[in-house]
């Protein structure tokens, strides 16, 4: 009988030389920002370390150098997994550590599964690329594509800035400077100080402004705010003069909204009543109450939300107000959909109906028991409050409850 440990190891290394040889294919079309002449390609090779004695061992590892020079200039990491799950925020925060560990310049994920919500917010924060890869070795790039623009195509495009002319802008974009960017306007905002209106200013709000928002606008109060049921969601959405309606959009986008015909149409793919539909419907709803008077007086007529939170999709937004508007409208759908005390009352009378100690920190160390806890406690949530079990998770995370280690 084969040891599935050995199997398990065979199909991995598979996996990672099939994505070594996918490399150049994806430098040449630009989906990797890197000088395909000026760079070498390795398999497994092991880099030293201050933090770790033996050093770290890459999947793939592109080096790029300068011309005429023997060290590296550009350092990038790509993780392969071949899984049967979808990749979890644990994987990509361990990714992170090698990256910022080797100190490289950039970091991809390639797998022939999926991505966490989780593991995909995680990787925007950290400005990691993800990649499903298919049985054809086809890439399905999760986070957003970056091409390299040559200095005259950049000198045009910034005239056309100034000129207030944004339709030379519509490209992927990647430069570091102070900071790393993927945004054209910001680049030129904060790195070249020039000054270029934007289209779209959100204010910041915090959570509790937001939550006032709530009770203001649906006369709740913390003692009447309870699970909000598909019916209150749809009166909600009626209340503010918009019509709702299932629809087949495009690409990964789950919801639009048209502001001027005030029309939601929410992606067929997801089944009505559903944790994903309700809080699809909710962040909809969040941007309807938070944002609509700025977009309406801006030249923006539809939103898309997609699968990864991007929203597109003119240049002369920022990316700055771009997560904005997304993170706003997702503490919205969360504390519209999770009620504060609720939720914890709920949290509570399940440490004690499971006879748990030490309220209210949830371990998540690795160990059978407290994973079976774990998954117990946030299962039950995400049934009480119809909600995604990555919802619950967020909330957890947000109130500092989760305690990670390992054992």
């Amino acid at each position: 009988m084969a040891n599935k440990s050995n199997n398990t190891t065979a199909k991995g290394d598979a996996f990672e030389e099939r994505v070594y040889h996918l490399i150049d294919d994806c430098i040449q079309k630009g989906e990797i920002p890197v000088n395909g002449n000026q760079s070498k390609v390795f398999l497994k090779k092991k880099y030293d370390s201050k933090d770790t004695e033996n050093g770290v061992i890459i999947d793939v590892a592109i080096e790029t150098y300068a011309a005429g020079s023997d060290d590296i200039s550009y350092l990038t990491l790509i993780e392969c997994k071949d899984y049967d799950s979808a990749i979890d925020i644990g994987e990509i925060r361990e990714f992170n550590d090698k990256i910022k560990e080797l100190k490289a310049n950039k970091g991809y994920f390639f797998t022939t599964s999926s991505f966490q919500t989780g593991a995909r917010n995680k990787a925007k924060a950290c400005h990691i690329g993800l990649a499903v890869i298919d049985e054809r070795d086809q890439r399905d790039w999760i986070t957003r594509r970056i091409a390299i623009r040559s200095r005259y195509e950049v000198e045009a495009d910034i005239i056309n800035a100034i000129l207030g002319q944004p339709s030379e802008m519509n490209y992927p974009f990647v430069a570091e400077g102070e900071h790393y960017y993927t945004n054209f306007f910001d680049f030129l905002h904060d790195e070249l100080n020039i000054p270029i209106p934007q289209e779209l200013i959100i204010k910041y709000l915090s959570d509790d402004q937001i939550l006032n928002v709530i009770y203001d606008k649906f006369h709740l109060t913390p003692n009447s705010h309870f699970t909000i049921q598909d019916s209150e969601l749809l009166g909600f959405i009626s209340t503010q003069g918009y019509q709702i309606q299932s629809s087949s959009l495009h690409n990964k986008v789950l919801g639009e909204i048209d502001f001027e015909t005030k029309q939601i149409s929410i992606s067929d793919s997801l089944s009505a009543g559903s944790p994903r539909w309700r809080f699809t419907v909710a962040h909809e709803l969040g941007h309807i109450l938070l944002h609509s008077d700025s977009i309406i007086q801006s030249k923006i007529q539809a939103l898309e939300e997609h699968i990864d939170n991007d929203v597109s999709d003119s240049s002369f937004i920022s990316d700055k107000t771009i997560a904005r508007m997304e993170i706003q409208a997702n503490s919205f759908a969360s504390q519209l959909l999770i009620p504060a005390k609720a939720f914890l009352a709920e949290y509570y009378r399940l440490f004690q109906d499971l006879g748990v100690r030490n309220f209210p920190n949830l371990m998540f160390d690795g160990t059978p028991w407290n994973d079976k806890l774990y998954d117990q406690i946030v299962g039950s949530l995400a049934l009480h409050f119809k909600v995604s079990k990555a919802a619950i998770d967020k909330k957890l995370q947000s109130l500092q409850f989760i305690k990670e280690g390992w054992a």
